[in-house]
């Protein structure tokens, strides 16, 4: 058995790859690796607001992770601060440990979506690196 030419390989498809295709290619794993859509807010729950420094509380996802930023404040400890969308949730809950009014305080973020200040202050309470996968 000899060497065949890629034209009668029977793996390879006679199509053309257009510019626009090879665009549209490249546009999709773009999207995948840096994320196609901005920043979302979230809709707070329990008293929970935008602290207002530090650039906006938001969501998003960039490949396979969903990343938050931004600091919350006022609202209840052990509450729901907001509740994330489908595509955006981990597949079981997930801890972290974060900044909160200068100490130590840990959020989760449940399977359903739902993002929990569970322990610091309620003063400020940041979300800044937190950042999980989600299921393709």
């Amino acid at each position: 058995m000899g060497w065949t030419p890629a034209t009668n390989h029977p793996y390879v498809t006679p199509e053309l790859i257009t510019p626009a295709t090879l665009n549209t290619y490249i546009q999709a794993n773009l999207t995948f690796l840096y994320g196609g859509a901005s920043w979302t807010v979230p809709s707070f729950a329990n008293s929970w607001v935008d602290l207002g420094t530090g650039g906006p509380v938001g969501y998003r996802a960039v490949g396979n992770q969903v990343l938050l930023r931004g600091s919350i404040k006022t609202g209840t400890l052990n509450l729901a601060a907001f509740t994330l969308p489908s595509g955006f949730r981990p597949a079981a809950t997930v801890t972290f440990i974060v900044l909160s009014n200068g100490a130590a305080g840990y959020l989760t973020v449940t399977a359903a979506g739902v993002v929990t200040p569970v322990s610091g202050s309620n003063t400020a309470f940041s979300l800044d690196g937190v950042t999980f996968d989600v299921l393709p």
